[in-house]
């Protein structure tokens, strides 16, 4: 396969997880929703901590353990930023 094939494939699973990404934040303002209305804080690191749990236990490699982490972490962080935001911006 060539480089540029390769490439192509590449292109392809980044525009998957971008859909992916999308699909996410969507959920994650209807969750904002739902904590806002039922006073749940949006920052619960108990949850944050099972979800990479369960990600590094489905984990097929060849990313280690503690690459999955540190994605998972990130895109949490990010959504519950994002979260945050949807619930300030709604009371504004």
């Amino acid at each position: 396969m060539s480089l540029d094939e390769l490439r192509s494939q590449l292109d392809t699973i980044d525009d998957q997880m971008m859909t992916l990404l999308s699909q996410r934040a969507a959920l994650i303002i209807q969750v904002a929703e739902l904590k806002k209305h039922h006073d749940i804080p949006v920052h619960v690191p108990e949850r944050e901590d099972a979800i990479v749990a369960r990600l590094r236990s489905l984990n097929p490699g060849p990313l280690k353990g503690d690459a999955i982490e540190r994605i998972y972490r990130t895109i949490i962080d990010e959504m519950r930023k994002f979260e945050d935001e949807h619930i300030v911006h709604e009371a504004s």
